[in-house]
């Protein structure tokens, strides 16, 4: 009996914690706004440096923009080495590419949140289309 007891309450403060960590991210960063006349991008960025998690963040929003305004274009590398005993190796690398101009960018809306010695930064971008 005490054993079905201890699990039930392992389960439940597991299913808390897990709650906990979902409750942290903002609606609008997991369901980004839409409209016809401008572009929303959600980003995200983790650091133990808030600058940096804030910076990581807009330039992903950034790259969310520039995917709506231009299509991303995949590249393949293909990378040929030899290795000691004379065998070839090939590795083959995929690049995605989006190349966009991003004017008048704003951010709406931030949220930071920190985990420990790390922060995690949200940001929400629009622009106009």
């Amino acid at each position: 009996m005490k054993k079905i007891l201890i699990i039930t309450f392992l389960l439940t403060t597991m299913s808390t914690v897990a709650q906990e960590s979902t409750d942290t991210i903002p609606n609008w960063f997991s369901n980004p706004p839409t409209s016809s006349r401008k572009f929303y991008g959600a980003g995200e960025g983790i650091s133990a440096y808030l600058d940096i998690a804030e910076k990581k963040a807009t330039m992903n929003a950034n790259l969310k923009l520039a995917e709506q305004v231009n299509k991303p274009k995949k590249k393949e590398l293909k990378n040929k080495t030899k290795t000691v005993s004379g065998q070839d190796n090939e590795q083959i690398i995929q690049r995605t590419i989006v190349e966009a101009k991003l004017k008048g960018v704003s951010i709406i809306k931030k949220s930071v949140v920190q985990k420990g010695d790390k922060y995690i930064v949200y940001v929400l971008a629009e622009m106009k289309k």
